[in-house]
């Protein structure tokens, strides 16, 4: 792991407070201060967009720093182990679900990790997602797969937790020959009830209405998770209900 050329990354930041907000701001922060961004009032990406609007569409894919979310699978103190091992610079911190039961699941860790690049990268939003497979997969840290799109928004934790791990810098680039070994996602076995009514949970309130929900929801299960058109169908009608 090369050292950090710089510790100052740049990112986006909500302009207000509101769970709806669309326009993020650009910043630039040192990274070592990265903690005051992730814990918050606001929510952030780890991208810019033109003209400040948040979409895929309209990232610059401009990234220096990249975002694991991880909800289940592993302890926040298994996870600084594998990075403290791996010799890479991070910051780890708890979400408004840590430790909380919920989704009819059992209370575990719940936090993400930022992990700065060794320099800015410009990338479209399918090699954000393989690149984000790619170190999940090699330093074992399990990540939502859901939250892979360049134009994720995080939002903050001012209860949150939060540490550092000394390192260096992740040279994003070398996973790229990285083979994907997930398994193909071809039928809606693993888009079971309980991930629909999760998603339902977390999405509908901030869509905007029952059509735009259904809209995200196909984008989500058809393009994301690779669902075929029958069963992105059959989910969208389960939502629908």
């Amino acid at each position: 792991i090369p050292e950090i050329e710089s510790k100052t990354i740049t990112f986006s930041q909500a302009s207000g407070n509101s769970r709806m907000e669309t326009e993020f701001i650009p910043q630039t922060v040192s990274f070592d201060t990265f903690h005051t961004v992730a814990l918050a009032d606001r929510a952030w990406c780890a991208t810019t967009f033109s003209q400040n609007y948040r979409k895929d569409e309209n990232s610059t894919g401009k990234v220096s720093v990249i975002v694991l979310d991880i909800d289940e699978g592993m302890t926040m103190n298994d996870c600084k182990k594998i990075l403290k091992d791996v010799g890479v610079k991070a910051l780890v911190y708890t979400t408004k679900s840590h430790g909380i039961a919920k989704y009819k699941k059992a209370a575990c860790d719940q936090y993400r990790v930022v992990i700065p690049l060794c320099k800015e990268m410009a990338m479209d939003n399918d090699t954000h997602k393989r690149r984000l497979t790619a170190v999940s997969s090699v330093f074992g840290i399990p990540n939502d797969v859901s939250t892979r799109n360049i134009g994720r928004l995080w939002f903050g934790n001012t209860a949150g937790e939060y540490e550092y791990i000394d390192g260096g810098c992740l040279d994003l680039e070398k996973f790229d020959t990285f083979e994907n070994k997930e398994t193909p996602r071809n039928n809606s076995t693993k888009t079971n009830t309980q991930n629909i009514e999760r998603w339902f949970v977390q999405n509908y309130k901030i869509c905007g209405g029952r059509n735009n929900a259904l809209y995200r929801a196909s984008r989500f299960f058809y393009k994301d998770e690779g669902n075929s058109a029958e069963d992105t169908k059959d989910i969208l009608i389960r939502i629908n209900s």
